[in-house]
Parts: C-alpha cells; sequence; structure tokens
C-alpha cells in the first residue's frame, strides 16, 4: 500500500512540474517575441578630414545687344484727334526703323487720358483736350549706333526718350558664364592643392561642390528730355556702351589624407 501511495504522490508530482515547465516555456517565447534588436553603433566614428575653398572668377565683356525705349506723345481736342495724331506719327517712327534696318519693335504701352486745366476764373478745372502715348520698345545688336537709330526715331516723330539699356543675348550671356565658372573651378582645384600640399597632405577628391554667376547691374541711361518732333536736323547723339562685369563663384569641399 505504501508503495502505491508513494508512486501516485510522485506521479502527481512529475505532472506538475512540467506543466510548470510548459507555462514557463510560454512566458519565454512571449518574452522573446516582444523583444526589440537594437544594435548599438559606435558614437564615435572614423573622423574624415576634409579642406573647403572658394575660386572666383571675373570676367568683363562688351555687350551684343541694346535695348531703346522712346515715347510718342499727342494732343488734341478730342480723344479721336488725340489718338490719330499718334496713330500717323507711330507709323512714321516705325517706317523710319525699318529703313535703317531695325526690326526688332514692340510695344511696350499705350495710354489715353482726359487733360485738365485749372481755371481761375470758375475755380476748378476745365477738359482741354486728350493725350495719347505709345511706348515703344527699339532692340537691336547694332549698340555702337544706337545713337543714330534714336535720332532716326525722334527726327520721325518720337517726343521722349525714356532709357537706353546695354545686355546680353541669351547665347552670349551663356558662353559668358560657362567661361567664368570653369576658370573658378581651375582656382577652386588650384587652391585647393596649394594649401593641402603646405600642410603636408594630398587632395583625394571632391565631395560638395556650389556655384554661383551674377552680373552686375547694367548701367541704364535716362533722360527726361523731350524733343521737339520739328527739329530734324541735329547732331547726332553719342552714347557710347560699356562693358558688362560678370563674377562667378566655386565653393567646394574635398577629403584629404
Amino acid at each position: 500500500m505504501k508503495k502505491n501511495s508513494i508512486k501516485t504522490k510522485i506521479m502527481k508530482t512529475k505532472g506538475i512540474f512540467s506543466l510548470t515547465s510548459v507555462i514557463l516555456l510560454l512566458l519565454l517565447i512571449d518574452l522573446l517575441i516582444g523583444c526589440e534588436t537594437k544594435v548599438i553603433m559606435p558614437q564615435n566614428p572614423e573622423k574624415i578630414d576634409t579642406l573647403s575653398v572658394q575660386g572666383d572668377a571675373e570676367l568683363s565683356v562688351e555687350p551684343d545687344k541694346v535695348e531703346l525705349t522712346i515715347r510718342i506723345e499727342t494732343y488734341g481736342k478730342t480723344a479721336t484727334e488725340a489718338e490719330q495724331a499718334n496713330r500717323d506719327y507711330s507709323n512714321r517712327v516705325l517706317e523710319a526703323l525699318k529703313k535703317e534696318g531695325i526690326t526688332d519693335i514692340e510695344t511696350r504701352s499705350y495710354s489715353l487720358y482726359p487733360r485738365y486745366e485749372w481755371n481761375d476764373q470758375q475755380k476748378k478745372s476745365l477738359l482741354e483736350g486728350y493725350t495719347a502715348n505709345h511706348g515703344i520698345k527699339i532692340i537691336s545688336p547694332d549698340v555702337k549706333h544706337i545713337g543714330k537709330v534714336m535720332d532716326v526715331a525722334v527726327s520721325a516723330g518720337a517726343t521722349n526718350v525714356d532709357n537706353v539699356e546695354f545686355t546680353l543675348s541669351n547665347a552670349k550671356k551663356i558662353e559668358v558664364q560657362t567661361k567664368a565658372l570653369e576658370t573658378a573651378a581651375k582656382r577652386a582645384q588650384e587652391k585647393a592643392t596649394v594649401i593641402a600640399r603646405a600642410m603636408g597632405t594630398t587632395v583625394k577628391k571632391v565631395t560638395t561642390i556650389s556655384e554661383s554667376a551674377t552680373f552686375a547691374e547694367p548701367p541704364i541711361y535716362y533722360t527726361s528730355k523731350i524733343f521737339n518732333m520739328a527739329s530734324a536736323e541735329r547732331t547726332p547723339t553719342p552714347i557710347s556702351p560699356q562693358k558688362l562685369d560678370l563674377h562667378a563663384t566655386i565653393n567646394a569641399i574635398y577629403t584629404i589624407g
């Protein structure tokens, strides 16, 4: 009887141990599944030595395009009279310019408005007539003879010359910017090589590059003079174009070692 009792207790104990093992195993699996794996990287990776330099280049170029802005201002007792007079003079100016070989012409503005003057006797402004204004832009590659073009326009009927601006055509601008950036890049490379050699190291490769190329504001010639359309005989107006300045910059970072 005692042996059977002992066997029963042993079986019960084994059953308890087996159940406990299963529960612990399940808890361990659940714990492992819920764990987050973390990889700890070194806080101070190997330092890479670099050298930052700047290369500059400046170019002065002759403009190959000029823009001349003129106006034709006319008056009339009625709006129709002012508009008709402006149309006549505008046609004369355009025909004269075309005879000079100027074909790149565009209207920049046009306005027609009433003109009032103060009357001291009646103590109020009275309508005196109408004013028509036609603004025209002339674009030409002949920068050296723009003074003559202006004289032709004025002799034909232009009453105002607003401004003269010398600039570059798109093709010329791209050509000049490319040349300036190439020069700036070479100077940056040369500077990096010289500095590295002086510091007892060598230039390996470039890692970062940034660039800029900007033109200085071109000079604009203004005139507020209003010409008399009847004065066709005048000496040629001397207008000399100035060179345009371009500044290019290359910023580069090189690895050294």
